[in-house]
């Protein structure tokens, strides 16, 4: 886990970060908020981006950000061709 202050590793569990004396907030990051899942589902770069910048610090949400992503860019695909046959 980093540490939101002076951004140093510390362990997981911890209560303050022994390098800064600051206290650890633990929220549940294991989950995206509804709102990065529908940008990332209708603008799949957004969701490639969030997943290649939160990779190492958020590894949870950025792979559904990514699986999102990598859904909708396989839906527009499926949704074109279908369009293009159309014509």
């Amino acid at each position: 886990m980093i540490c939101p202050y002076c951004k140093a590793d510390i362990h997981d569990k911890a209560v303050l970060c022994v390098h800064c004396g600051n206290p650890i907030n633990h929220v549940n990051t294991d989950e995206l908020s509804w709102q990065l899942c529908c940008v990332s589902c209708v603008l799949p770069i957004v969701g490639i981006i969030i997943y290649f910048t939160w990779k190492d610090s958020r590894p949870n949400q950025s792979k559904i950000a990514g699986y999102i992503a990598l859904v909708s860019i396989i839906g527009q695909i499926i949704v074109w061709a279908w369009a293009f046959s159309q014509l």
